[in-house]
């Protein structure tokens, strides 16, 4: 039996007319981009044994971001960064040296990138680099796990996750340079756990994965919303069985 077809990871371009996306609905999975009423599908990578996930766009909607992950063993073992043009060509690479990385994002003036990564043998931490690649250093300590950054509309803070791939998972956010760390949520007990946020364009809520609704041993259909300071939390039932990771698009 082959794999189910999926398509995740959604990013709507800056304009509000295409969204860029991971599917393997052809085999392994690519970086696709559709129009906005799902239209126009079509696929901008492929490269065989290697899976290309989550997508973002440049502020411009010149570029696109993803991760390439080498899956030629049957499962991946390491992630670099890519770049390439809207259209899929010119890919090149940003980061790499046999890590993982993860969930990169532009910075709202396009200067900057920050994504999460295991670099250094951490089980998580957040990276700012410049859009070319360079001036690469890590802004969240080790003991955080940090991972799934989102930039403030603002360009003032990244949003992120703690506690990668465990349970307990909370929100926080932190300036680009690494200071003014603020934890926004309180979630608990375990399996009580957040994840996989990013802001409304006007930067004044977020939309996010908690499980506070969901069957301990069943298929949520549910994602939540709360204020930029982490009050106000409350679902929003789509009716759809696992929904997953979410953007808010353009126009709020």
């Amino acid at each position: 039996m082959g794999k189910a077809q999926a398509a995740g990871a959604p990013d709507w371009s800056p304009d509000g007319t295409k969204i860029a996306y991971e599917s393997n609905q052809t085999g392994d999975y690519r970086i696709w981009v559709m129009n906005s009423d799902g239209s126009g599908q079509r696929p901008l990578t492929n490269d065989p044994g290697f899976a290309d996930l989550a997508p973002a766009w440049s502020p411009d909607g010149a570029r696109i971001v993803f991760s390439r992950c080498d899956d030629h063993l049957g499962f991946i073992t390491g992630c670099d960064l890519e770049l390439m043009t809207a259209a899929g060509t010119g890919i090149q690479r940003l980061a790499g040296g046999h890590w993982t990385w993860v969930r990169a994002e532009y910075s709202p003036d396009g200067r900057h990138i920050v994504a999460g990564s295991d670099r250094g043998g951490l089980l998580g931490a957040l990276w700012v680099m410049r859009s070319d690649g360079t001036g690469l250093h890590r802004i969240t300590r080790p003991s955080l796990q940090a991972f799934w950054p989102d930039w403030s509309p603002d360009g003032r803070r990244i949003l992120f996750t703690d506690n990668c791939c465990q349970f307990g998972s909370n929100f926080w956010t932190v300036r680009p340079d690494g200071t003014g760390l603020r934890k926004l949520t309180h979630f608990g007990p375990a399996p009580l756990q957040g994840g996989f946020a990013s802001y409304s364009p006007d930067g004044q809520r977020i939309v996010l994965q908690y499980n506070g609704k969901c069957p301990v041993r069943g298929i949520c259909q549910y994602f939540y919303v709360m204020n930029a300071d982490g009050s106000g939390l409350h679902a929003v039932r789509t009716g759809v069985a696992n929904t997953f990771l979410m953007d808010w698009g353009p126009a709020s």
